[in-house]
């Protein structure tokens, strides 16, 4: 009897501290905050190894199951060989992973490019259909490359808008979720661009792939964006880091100048429950994504140590 009475006491109080930990008062009433785990940890493929056979034996032995595809051995998606989706499809059921997004490279084009329209819309009906063999709803976009690296105005011209509406509208029809990345070589890389577009597409079903990295090329500052702003229209964020000193240097998630330690904290303080997706881009690439994992997990408040599974796979 006072082994049960024990028993009921112990998960009382566990609950209760799990409550805790998941509720916090404000202002008399109850504020959620969404614990971050490694369920919304994703990796780009690529940043491991562009031979998915690699990639994914590395993603098995960190225990991740979500991925996002861009590039591979014969290509970017959704340009690649029919013998490596044949790869793809035979190690995305080995290991019981899941396609979280696609990354393309629509919108990448120069602004005035030829064709501009014709040729961003068949790439965009080309990833749908890859999309649509692999059962992915995410497909990544971006704003159009500036006809001049040098040029550093953020408005976008309405007819690149227009196209950007046209691609979210097929989206829909298609069952796509179109998710639009800021890029430092894009009309839209900062914090303010990013809320004019917001404003410019009006359509709740326009969401965001946010890159505070991209932001922080052109304005090599610690990321100060309004949070309660942005993080509704986030559906997938990609986390690198780094610092400015005289040029950009990559450093592993945390130990730069983009802040993530009070990003993270702000997106679990307003309820953020979709995906972080690391994205190293930095060689050697294997080692410094599981390093950037590592951190991640840190910062997370997560198990850790990491490290191993390189000693491992060596």
């Amino acid at each position: 009897m006072t082994s049960a009475l024990a028993k009921s006491k112990n998960t009382f109080y566990t609950v209760g501290f799990h409550y805790y930990l998941c509720h916090r008062l404000k202002g008399g009433g109850m504020e959620r905050i969404m614990k971050i785990t490694e369920k919304n940890i994703s990796i780009i493929t690529d940043e491991l190894s562009r031979d998915f056979e690699t990639a994914s034996s590395i993603l098995s032995m960190l225990d991740i199951r979500k991925i996002e595809l861009r590039n591979m051995r014969t290509g970017r998606v959704p340009y690649i060989s029919d013998s490596e989706k044949e790869e793809i499809k035979k190690y995305i059921s080995k290991y019981n992973l899941k396609i979280n997004a696609i990354s393309p490279g629509i919108g990448k084009l120069k602004i005035n490019s030829d064709n501009l329209k014709e040729k961003t819309i068949k790439h965009l009906m080309d990833s749908i259909d890859f999309a649509d063999e692999f059962g992915i709803e995410k497909i990544i976009i971006f704003s159009f490359k500036k006809k001049d690296i040098e040029d550093k105005t953020e408005v976008i011209p309405k007819f690149a808008v227009d196209i950007i509406k046209e691609i979210i509208n097929i989206g829909k029809a298609h069952n796509k979720q179109i998710l639009l990345e800021n890029q430092s070589t894009c009309y839209v890389s900062t914090f303010d661009s990013i809320i004019d577009i917001i404003e410019q597409i009006n359509d709740e079903k326009f969401k965001l792939n946010w890159d505070p990295y991209n932001s922080f090329q052109i304005d090599k500052q610690p990321c100060g964006c309004d949070m309660k702003t942005l993080v509704k229209y986030i559906e997938n964020i990609h986390i690198k880091d780094g610092e400015y000193n005289k040029e950009f240097i990559r450093k592993p998630i945390g130990r730069g100048m983009i802040g993530w330690s009070k990003i993270l904290k702000q997106l679990m303080e307003l309820g953020y429950s979709k995906e972080i997706t690391i994205e190293t881009h930095y060689e050697p690439l294997i080692f410094n994504t599981i390093k950037d994992y590592d951190e991640l997990m840190k910062l997370l408040g997560l198990k850790t140590d990491y490290m191993q599974t390189i000693m491992n796979y060596s």
